[in-house]
């Protein structure tokens, strides 16, 4: 995976985390497998849910906040995954 790519990624994610008017975000059915894995360790790494839906190029992710009681670990932290 492309580090500028997954910069963004990391970016976005930790934007979602941090922004209380969000609950949910759906990622595009152009990310590569690689590109899911990684945006599904950041979730987990967040304590955000996440899933991965329908088939083939049609596979798109979807993030969302759990209750703060379901949550490992606080929205803001970096969760220190991969390397920049």
């Amino acid at each position: 995976m492309d580090k500028g790519f997954r910069r963004l990624l990391k970016r976005l994610l930790h934007d979602f985390a941090a922004d209380s008017r969000q609950r949910e975000l759906s990622l595009p059915a152009n990310l590569s497998a690689a590109d899911r894995y990684y945006v599904h360790v950041a979730a987990e790494a967040w304590g955000l849910g996440h899933a991965s839906h329908n088939e083939g190029g049609e596979r798109v992710i979807k993030v969302w906040k759990l209750s703060r009681s379901r949550r490992s670990m606080r929205s803001g932290a970096d969760p220190g995954f991969g390397s920049d």
